[in-house]
């Protein structure tokens, strides 16, 4: 069973605060269809990385996103990706900053481990309740 699957809990207590809460399942994943990479890529035009497989599969799960928005014509919004779907969050944010009004990261893959020499959360003089609230936020 996947863990993701009781992320559906937290729905309800946000569309307390949101007029509009979509929930997608990435293409390929849960129980949505996978088209082939080369179906969805900017512009209708033949990916040029896939040279790369990561940008390649970077490419074709942004794209989709974009695609989704479009076609339910969302200007702006709140983003939130869970796990892999922070990892996409991050790379749509990126590629397309005016539609992300805000970007919230829930254990997302990919972010690097930080350097305990370099972090200041690692200092012994920082209070405990920073060290614990910081990556919750």
């Amino acid at each position: 069973m996947n863990g993701s699957l009781y992320f559906y809990r937290n729905l309800l207590g946000l569309a307390k605060h949101f007029s509009a809460i979509y929930s997608l399942d990435q293409l390929g994943w849960g129980l949505s269809s996978r088209p082939d990479f080369d179906q969805v890529v900017p512009s209708g035009e033949k990916s040029s990385d896939s040279h790369c497989p990561i940008e390649a599969s970077e490419n074709f799960f942004v794209e989709s996103l974009e695609a989704w928005r479009k076609a339910h014509s969302i200007e702006r919004m709140n983003l939130c990706g869970h796990s892999m779907g922070g990892y996409l969050s991050v790379a749509y944010a990126e590629r397309y900053p005016q539609h992300v009004d805000r970007l919230i990261l829930l254990s997302p893959v990919g972010v690097p481990e930080q350097d305990p020499e370099n972090d200041p959360l690692s200092k012994p003089d920082v209070p405990l309740r920073f060290k614990v609230s910081t990556p919750l936020i």
